[in-house]
C-alpha cells in the first residue's frame, strides 16, 4: 500500500520496527486449522519414520513453541529430545491439554483468528511412530516442511528499546510479576501506516506478554520517557488505552493485515511498550 509499513516490535531487551512493503516481506502463517488429511509420506516398508513423518507433522503443528529457547518445554526438532518425550507427548494431546485450549470455534470466532488445532491424521502418525518403536528412517525421506517464524523477514524500520532492562520484580503486591512501560519515539514511522509487526524478544522465557499503545507526546513528561521506562502496573501514563495497536505473546505469530490496508501511526506521539515480566521459575536472570 501507498506509504505503508511492516512493525517488527523487539522485546524483553525490545524494540520495535516498521518496514515499507513494495513486496510481500514476511514469513508465512501456518493454518493450524487445516484438517485435511495428511500425505502419506511413509517408508516402503510401510514404516511410520521419524524422517518421513513425524519431524515435518511436528514442525507444521508444535515446533513454533516446542523449539530451542521457545515457550513450550523441548526442542521437537531434535529427535534425541522427542524420542523419550513421544508417550508424554501423545497423552498430552489425547489428554486435550495440547495443542493449548482456545476459545470453542463453533462459537463465532474472530475472523482469522488463530486457533490451534491438530488434525486426527496428525494424532495417529505419532502414535503409529510409537508402536512402531520409533524409527528413524532414512534421512534421504526428509520432507520439506514451512518454517514457521515468529518474526519479521528484513523488517524496513526496527525500533529498539532505549537501553536494555532488567526486571526487578519489586512490587510486593504482585510477586514474580512486572509491568514496565517505554516511551518509543517513532521516527520515520510518524504518519504512515503500519502493514505487519512483530517482536524480537532477546529472552521469551523472562517474557509473559507485550502490549503496543500509541499515547499523544504532549501527555508524556520526563517522569514517563527515561531511557529505564516506568513502572505502569497501574496504569500506561496518558490516554494509552484509547491507543491500542497490537498485543503479543510468546508463540504468536506476526500481525499481518491484507493487502492494500494497514493501521495509522499517529503524528506527534509516543509508541508505548508495556513489557509484561513474569519470574519463570526456569528462566536465568537477564535483561
Amino acid at each position: 500500500m501507498r506509504n505503508g509499513l511492516t512493525l517488527a516490535a523487539v522485546s524483553a531487551a525490545a524494540c520495535f520496527a516498521l518496514a515499507c512493503t513494495d513486496e510481500d516481506k514476511s514469513s508465512p502463517a501456518v493454518d493450524d486449522t487445516d484438517d485435511s488429511p495428511i500425505e502419506d509420506t511413509s517408508s516402503a516398508t510401510g514404516d511410520t519414520t521419524w524422517y518421513a513423518d513425524v519431524q515435518p507433522m511436528l514442525a507444521t503443528h508444535c515446533t513454533r513453541c516446542h523449539h530451542e529457547g521457545g515457550l513450550g518445554p523441548g526442542d521437537f526438532t531434535d529427535p534425541d529430545i522427542v524420542m523419550p518425550l513421544a508417550d508424554a507427548m501423545l497423552a498430552a494431546i489425547d489428554d486435550g491439554r495440547m495443542p493449548p485450549a482456545a476459545s470453542d470455534p463453533s462459537c463465532q470466532p474472530y475472523e482469522g483468528s488463530d486457533i490451534l488445532t491438530l488434525p486426527s491424521s496428525a494424532r495417529d502418525t505419532l502414535a503409529a511412530w510409537i508402536t512402531g518403536d520409533k524409527p528413524m528412517g532414512s534421512p534421504e525421506d526428509a520432507t520439506p516442511t514451512k518454517v514457521v517464524s515468529g518474526e519479521l523477514v528484513e523488517p524496513d524500520f526496527l525500533m529498539p528499546m532505549p537501553e536494555p532492562y532488567a526486571p526487578t520484580y519489586g512490587d510486593d503486591r504482585n510477586p514474580g510479576n512486572e509491568y514496565r512501560c517505554f516511551a518509543l519515539d517513532p521516527g520515520e514511522a510518524a504518519g504512515r501506516y503500519i502493514t505487519s509487526m512483530a517482536p524480537t524478544v532477546d529472552q521469551e522465557s523472562l517474557v509473559h506478554h507485550v502490549v503496543l499503545f500509541s499515547v499523544p507526546k504532549d501527555e508524556l513528561d520526563e517522569r514517563y520517557t527515561g531511557p529505564q521506562g516506568w513502572d505502569c502496573i497501574d496504569g500506561e501514563g496518558g490516554s494509552a488505552t484509547d491507543g491500542m495497536i497490537a498485543a503479543w505473546a510468546p508463540g504468536m505469530l506476526p500481525i499481518e493485515f491484507p493487502e492494500n490496508t494497514g493501521l495509522p501511526v499517529p503524528e506527534d506521539s509516543y509508541l508505548v511498550l508495556q513489557m509484561h515480566y513474569f519470574a519463570n521459575g526456569g528462566a536465568e536472570p537477564g535483561t
